[in-house]
């Protein structure tokens, strides 16, 4: 899903137009030198040698170096630069995309959801954005509220996953012409080159919005993203900054269907570490513990690289203060990982990339997350019911959820119906629906899990005289036989909704069922 082919250029960031100013900018480097006082009528300015970052004295209330009002929060965390006394803080601000909205799906917030787990229970502040959260603006203006509250001694986190990719080089820094990009959106779930943020652009805001003298670090899952934060131009000078990126940034980063292949090597490296009490590691040992990972557990063929400055040796930032099990760990046969030997093949395969194309490839799914050549594609119905609202509960949902995260897993296309949901009319509208993607050698999946029973037989074809059923409920939660799915029209249902050369398979976990599909 990655296109090498050359985009136009976006140009519309504008730092000077990206922050504005409080009136009293200086003018240097875009900072400004506004009030920032510790509470409306105290102030405590930066280090000395922060350039235009020094703070002046007075000001009528709470702001930040743009002249923003600041809420309490922001306030307490920065202190003007100086530590509180338990130490220093982790502040970290998670992107996610799936693209939902275009022909390039991803499963990108699976990785945020378990980073921003992470950051939880390491005693992080985290902030998230996801899908149509994440725009240019809300992502810049998400980086200076988070850049803000980070002192001496403190660590800024950026976390992304989603697509990256390449764009003309702007200002002639790049040895290959090209500049790196985040493929954000805009407000509707698109994305394009006027929404994506550019490499120059992202140095220009971090380093506009963190003190000199807090840690910067940035994991970047994505395709291209090798020198995504450009640390090696001159606006780092001065800063203690690590960017660990998904692959080099003539690469594509893989999906695994189920969160990307880096975020997963990435946590399982500190699941490892956390397993052999390792509380006092580096930046440069989780890394290449991550590169141990991804060769033994995923053999990918994406290389993931570190840019640092000066050195790797910066403290990790994000070791579990209690237990911790790595998502991918959790779904794995073996809790711990002996991958000496071999590779574990037990994984799902990644999908190409987590780069868009310059337009969708011919035949290419709306909801796929591999390629087209690549086979075969898999489309699922879950039904699951509980009965919540009768005197016949079960607990069945518990199948679905299941079911649902093995088809993830397996990169499935999977659509579901629960309780209430799932009625004759949601059933069978649900199922030609999903039979109308599946083409010839597809697989389309129904499962099951409720209430069964037997109905007197209605067309004789019956040795034992009675229908099977799958016992549906009315959108009130009620079921009853009028709500029920008979056999006969259960297998009229699937033969006119799914092409004859698509192979069916039907799961049922209910009573009666041994001829339910008849």
């Amino acid at each position: 899903r990655c296109s090498a082919a050359r985009r136009r250029d976006r140009g519309r960031l504008n730092p000077n137009t990206m922050f504005g100013t409080c009136g009293s900018c200086t003018g240097v480097d875009g900072y400004c030198g506004g009030p920032f006082p510790r509470s409306p009528d105290s102030t405590v300015a930066f280090p000395s040698g922060a350039g235009s970052r020094a703070v002046a004295g007075g000001g009528a209330g709470p702001q930040d170096r743009w002249g923003r009002a600041m809420d309490g929060a922001d306030v307490a965390a920065v202190a003007s630069g100086v530590r509180s006394q338990e130490g220093p803080s982790v502040h970290m601000l998670v992107v996610a995309l799936d693209y939902r909205q275009t022909p390039w799906p991803l499963t990108c917030t699976v990785d945020g959801r378990n980073l921003r787990e992470l950051g939880r229970i390491c005693g992080a502040t985290v902030e998230t954005l996801y899908n149509e959260q994440a725009t240019v603006a809300n992502v810049s203006e998400a980086i200076h509220k988070v850049g803000a509250r980070c002192g001496v001694g403190d660590t800024f986190v950026f976390c992304y996953a989603g697509h990256g990719s390449n764009m003309p080089d702007q200002d002639g820094d790049e040895k290959d012409h090209e500049d790196e990009a985040f493929c954000l959106v805009d407000a509707r779930g698109q994305t394009s080159p006027e929404t994506w943020l550019r490499d120059d652009d992202f140095a220009k805001l971090v380093t506009a919005s963190v003190h000199s003298e807090s840690n910067v670090l940035v994991l970047a899952d994505c395709c291209h993203s090798g020198t995504v934060a450009d640390i090696n131009k001159s606006i780092w000078d001065g800063y203690n900054v690590i960017s660990i990126s998904g692959c080099k940034d003539k690469q594509t980063a893989g999906d695994t269907g189920r969160g990307g292949i880096f975020t997963h090597a990435l946590l399982l490296a500190v699941d490892r570490f956390k397993a052999q009490q390792r509380s006092n590691c580096t930046v440069g040992d989780v890394y290449h513990e991550t590169l141990r990972i991804d060769d033994d557990v995923f053999a990918s063929e994406q290389d993931i690289c570190m840019q640092a400055r000066p050195n790797e040796a910066m403290a990790w930032p994000l070791m579990p203060q209690s237990a911790y099990m790595a998502p991918m760990r959790k779904c794995m046969k073996h809790r711990d990982l002996h991958v000496a030997t071999a590779p574990a093949r037990a994984l799902p395969a990644p999908a190409p990339s987590h780069a868009p194309p310059r337009a969708p490839a011919a035949g290419a799914g709306a909801g796929g997350r591999r390629d087209v050549a690549a086979g075969p594609r898999v489309h699922m119905v879950v039904c699951a019911l509980d009965y919540k609202q009768t005197s016949y509960p079960l607990t069945c949902t518990m199948d679905g959820n299941n079911m649902l995260e093995l088809s993830k897993l397996c990169s499935a296309e999977v659509e579901t119906l629960y309780n209430e949901q799932a009625t004759v009319a949601n059933v069978s509208q649900l199922v030609r629906k999903v039979g109308a993607r599946c083409r010839p050698d597809d697989y389309f999946v129904f499962f099951y899990a409720g209430h069964g029973a037997n109905l007197p037989d209605q067309d004789g074809d019956e040795d034992d005289g009675q229908d099977e059923a799958f016992c549906f409920v009315d959108n009130k939660g009620q079921t009853s036989p009028a709500c029920w799915l008979r056999d006969d029209d259960f297998a009229k249902l699937i033969t006119s909704s799914v092409h004859a050369s698509t192979n069916v398979l039907i799961v049922a976990d209910c009573c009666h069922s041994g001829t339910v599909a008849d």
